[in-house]
C-alpha cells in the first residue's frame, strides 16, 4: 500500500454562526454552542474524506413581510472530526478476480473474519484487531491474491447554511451563472434524477418534499434517508429546490428529482465503505447525476465506486475541497478519474480563498467567500434549504460543497433539453461553455472557467440528438424442445436526429443451452464460442442508420439443454451494442463522431426436454367407417391431452374433436397407444392431419402434418337375386 501523507489541518474549519430565524410566523431558536474542527494529524496510508462548512449569522436582514432575521449571532455546532481517521477494527480488501487461492483461504491463513461484502465492487469488509488496521492492511496488500487493502476511513460532509430568497436578490449565485436566461429554454425535467450522496435530505421540507424519489440510508441500513445533520438538505436545494412556488428559494434545476442517499451520520462523518455503497446504489437505481459534496485523500475503493457509476452512465460531480490554506492537498473523489471536479468562486468571479486547487479541477461555480465568521454580507454566502430539526428552514453557507450542486443542477438542465447526452458529453459541454474568469485557458484554480448555464443549455439544445433503442424478442413459439431450432430478432431503432454511422453488435449466449446455427445478416464470427459478433452493422448492411429507421438482425440457435430449472432472472441470451458512433454531419464518411451509450436487452426462452411423444402412424384406407388415425407416446410426464386437426388442400386446419382427448397416463413416465376414427371423409380427397399436445403448463406443441388420400371403396351387394328357369 502506498503511503499517503496528509497535511495538518486538512479538515480544519472555521467557527460557524447562525441566527435565530422567524419563518411562517413561527420562531425557531437555535441553542447557543460553539465547536471547532480539530486539526488532523498526518497519517501514513490514512484514507479520509473531509467535509468543510462555513456559516454566517443573518443579522437584521429582511426579505418579506413578517419574516425578519433577528440580530444577535448564535454559534452553530461545527462538525467535529473523530480523533481517528478510520474506523478501528476493520479494513477493506479487494481480491484479484482470478487469484489461485480462494478468498476464504487467504482469510483463514491470516486469521481474519469477513464482516461484510460490497457486492457491486467485490470488496470485503474484514475484521481486524483494533490498532492493527494499517499493519494488517499492509500485510494483506503484499499478498499475491490481493489487489489492494486499506483502512475503512471516516468521511465527512463539505458545507452548510441559514435562510433567504431568490426574488429579493439573495441568490446572487444563480444570477452569476445566468440561470434565469437558461430557464427561458428549460427549467428542467422530472425525468432527470440527481442523487445527493451525503447526510440525507429533509424528506418533508416544503422546498424539497414533492421532488424526492426513493433513497437509502447506509448509516442505519434502512430505506429512510432522512437528514439528521443539515448538510445534505442544503446541497440538495441548491441543485434542485422546488422553484416558482412562492416561497423559499430556487434551485438550478426546477424539475429534476432528488434521490437522497445517506452515507454520513448526524455528526457529519461516515465511512468510505458507506460512500462507495451509496455511489453504486445510486447508479443502480437510475441516478443520472451523482453529487458528492465530500472529500479527502485517495482511496482505491472510492475510485472503484466512481468507475462503477461512470460505466453505468451517471455523471459524477464532486467538490474540489476547501483546503487551499491548509497545504492544498489533492481531494478525493474530486481528483478521481471520471469525476467532474468543481472549485469555488466568489461573488466577483474570483478564486474563493479556501477553494482547493490542482490539476484535477475541471470547472468552478459560486461557493461564496466570507471574510470571517462574522461577515454579514449575503453576497459572500450561498443560501439553501436546511434540516428543520436544527431550528431553521433555510440557512447560509460557503464552500465547494455549495459549488458542486450548481454543476449537478446544470447537468440536469442539459439532459432535459437533450436526453441523448452521455456523461462524457455533459462534461465536455459544461467545460467548453464555461466562462474563463482567471488566466486564459485552463488553470488550477477554476479549471476551464466558471460555469455558464445559458451557454451550456444553448449548446445542448443545438447539438443534434443522438440516441437509439435496442430490443430483442424470441420468434419461436415456446416451449422449445431440446435439439429443435429457435430464433431471436434484434431490432435497433435510431430515435435521435443524427445518423448512426458505426454500430457494433454482439449477441452473447450461454453455450450450455444454445448452439449457434446462423444469422441474417451473417456475422463476422461463425464460431460457436458464446458470442456472435458484427463489428459494424452499417458495413454489414451497406448503409448508415437514418433517423427513425431500424436495423433488424435474426439469430438462430439449436436448443441444447432444459432451462426450466433456471432462476426467473437468469437469461441465456443477451444482445449488446457498444462503441456506437453517431454522425451529426449525416450519412457517408464519418465526421465528428459522437459516442453513444452502451445498451443491451435480453429475451428469455423456455427450453424443455422432448416429451417422448412419437407419431407412430397416420394411415387411411377405404373402409366403411372412415380414416383411422394412430399415435403413440413414450412418456406422459408433461402431457394433459390431445387435439386432432384436419384440413383439405388450400384450407385452414379445423379441430376434429370438440372435447380434449385426455392422456391415459398424464403426469406419469409411461406411454400409451391411441386411435381415432375420422368418419367424415370423402373418397378421392386428400387430407392433412395434425396432432396437438397440450402440456401441463398450458402450452401446445403440434406434430405433423401427415397427408393422405382417401381411396375409392367399392361396396358389393350382400344379397343377389337369382332368376330360375
Amino acid at each position: 500500500m502506498a503511503h499517503t501523507r496528509l497535511s495538518n489541518g486538512i479538515a480544519r474549519g472555521r467557527r460557524l454562526q447562525i441566527a435565530d430565524c422567524r419563518l411562517q410566523n413561527e420562531r425557531f431558536r437555535i441553542p447557543q454552542s460553539a465547536f471547532r474542527h480539530p486539526q488532523w494529524k498526518r497519517l501514513v496510508a490514512a484514507l479520509c474524506i473531509v467535509a468543510l462548512t462555513l456559516f454566517i449569522p443573518l443579522s437584521g436582514l429582511a426579505w418579506g413581510a413578517g419574516e425578519t432575521v433577528v440580530s444577535g449571532p448564535r454559534l452553530w455546532p461545527a462538525m467535529a472530526l473523530p480523533s481517528r481517521a478510520y474506523m478501528p477494527g476493520r479494513i477493506l480488501v479487494k481480491f484479484w478476480p482470478k487469484a489461485q487461492l480462494s478468498v476464504q483461504a487467504v482469510m483463514d491463513d491470516m486469521g481474519l473474519r469477513p464482516l461484510g461484502h460490497l457486492r457491486a465492487l467485490d470488496v470485503y469488509i474484514v475484521e481486524v484487531t483494533p490498532g492493527s488496521e494499517l499493519e494488517t492492511a499492509a500485510r494483506l496488500a503484499a499478498h499475491p491474491a490481493v489487489a489492494y487493502a486499506e483502512p475503512d476511513v471516516l468521511v465527512q460532509a463539505l458545507a452548510t447554511p441559514n435562510d433567504p430568497y431568490y426574488v429579493n436578490g439573495y441568490q446572487w449565485n444563480l444570477t452569476r451563472i445566468k440561470a434565469e436566461q437558461a430557464w427561458d429554454t428549460t427549467t428542467g425535467s422530472s425525468d432527470i434524477v440527481i442523487a445527493i450522496v451525503d447526510t440525507g435530505v429533509d424528506l418533508s421540507h416544503p422546498d424539497l418534499a414533492a421532488k424526492i424519489v426513493a433513497g437509502y440510508d447506509f448509516v442505519n441500513g434502512d430505506s429512510d434517508a432522512s437528514d439528521d445533520h443539515g448538510h445534505g438538505t442544503h446541497v440538495a436545494s441548491i441543485a434542485a429546490a422546488l422553484s416558482n412556488n412562492g416561497r423559499g428559494l430556487a434551485g438550478v434545476s426546477w424539475g429534476a428529482r432528488i434521490m437522497p442517499v445517506k452515507v454520513l451520520s448526524a455528526d457529519g462523518s461516515g465511512l468510505v465503505s458507506n460512500v462507495a455503497n451509496g455511489i453504486c446504489w445510486a447508479a443502480d437505481h437510475g441516478a443520472d447525476v451523482i453529487n458528492l459534496s465530500l472529500g479527502g485523500p485517495a482511496a482505491a475503493t472510492l475510485q472503484s465506486a466512481v468507475d462503477y457509476a461512470y460505466n453505468a452512465g451517471a455523471l459524477v460531480v464532486a467538490a474540489a475541497g476547501n483546503s487551499y490554506k491548509e497545504g492544498n492537498p489533492p481531494i478525493y473523489p474530486a481528483a478521481c478519474n471520471h469525476v467532474l471536479a468543481v472549485a469555488a468562486t466568489n461573488d466577483l468571479d474570483g478564486h474563493a480563498s479556501y477553494s482547493s486547487s490542482g490539476s484535477y479541477v475541471d470547472v468552478a461555480a459560486p461557493g461564496g467567500d466570507p471574510t470571517s465568521s462574522s461577515d454579514s454580507n449575503p453576497n459572500h454566502w450561498i443560501v439553501g434549504a436546511y434540516w428543520r430539526g436544527k431550528g431553521c428552514d433555510y440557512a447560509w453557507g460557503a464552500g465547494t460543497s455549495q459549488a458542486a450542486p450548481h454543476v449537478a443542477g446544470l447537468a440536469a438542465l442539459l439532459l432535459s433539453v437533450n436526453s441523448s447526452l452521455t456523461n462524457n458529453d455533459l462534461e465536455v459541454l459544461i467545460r467548453n461553455t464555461a466562462v474563463d474568469v482567471s488566466t486564459p485557458g485552463w488553470d488550477e484554480f477554476t479549471g476551464y472557467g466558471r460555469i455558464d448555464a445559458q451557454a451550456a443549455v444553448a449548446a445542448a439544445s443545438a447539438q443534434p440528438s443522438s440516441s437509439y433503442v435496442l430490443t430483442k424478442q424470441l420468434l419461436t413459439a415456446e416451449p422449445v424442445r431440446v435439439n429443435d431450432p429457435l430464433s431471436f430478432v434484434i431490432r435497433i431503432t435510431n430515435t435521435g436526429d443524427s445518423w448512426i454511422s458505426v454500430l457494433p453488435l454482439q449477441d452473447v449466449y450461454d453455450t450450455a443451452y444454445l448452439s449457434y446455427a446462423g444469422a441474417n445478416p451473417p456475422s463476422d464470427d461463425q464460431v460457436n464460442d458464446g458470442v456472435v459478433d458484427w463489428s459494424d452493422l452499417t458495413a454489414s448492411l451497406g448503409q448508415d442508420l437514418a433517423p427513425g429507421a431500424s436495423f433488424t438482425v435474426t439469430v438462430t440457435f439449436w436448443a441444447g439443454a432444459d432451462t426450466t430449472g433456471l432462476p426467473d432472472n437468469r437469461t441465456v441470451n443477451t444482445a449488446i451494442v457498444h462503441d456506437a458512433l453517431a454522425d451529426p454531419d449525416g450519412p457517408g464518411p464519418l465526421g465528428a463522431g459522437q459516442a453513444l451509450p452502451t445498451q443491451q436487452d435480453s429475451a428469455s426462452v423456455r427450453i424443455t426436454n422432448p416429451t417422448g411423444l412419437t407419431l407412430a402412424s397416420f394411415a387411411g384406407a377405404a373402409q366403411p367407417d372412415g380414416v383411422l388415425l394412430t399415435w403413440e407416446t413414450a412418456s406422459e410426464l408433461e402431457l394433459v391431452g390431445f387435439r386432432l386437426l384436419r384440413r383439405e388442400a388450400g384450407q385452414s386446419f379445423a379441430a376434429l374433436n370438440e372435447a380434449l382427448i385426455f392422456a391415459r397416463y398424464a403426469g406419469a413416465n409411461q406411454g400409451a397407444t391411441y386411435t381415432y376414427r375420422d368418419r367424415e371423409v370423402l373418397p378421392g380427397t386428400t387430407y392433412d392431419y395434425a396432432l396437438e399436445m397440450v402440456t401441463s403448463d398450458g402450452s401446445v406443441e403440434r406434430q405433423g402434418p401427415v397427408s393422405l388420400t382417401v381411396s375409392w371403396w367399392l361396396r358389393l351387394p350382400l344379397v343377389m337375386n337369382v332368376r330360375g328357369q
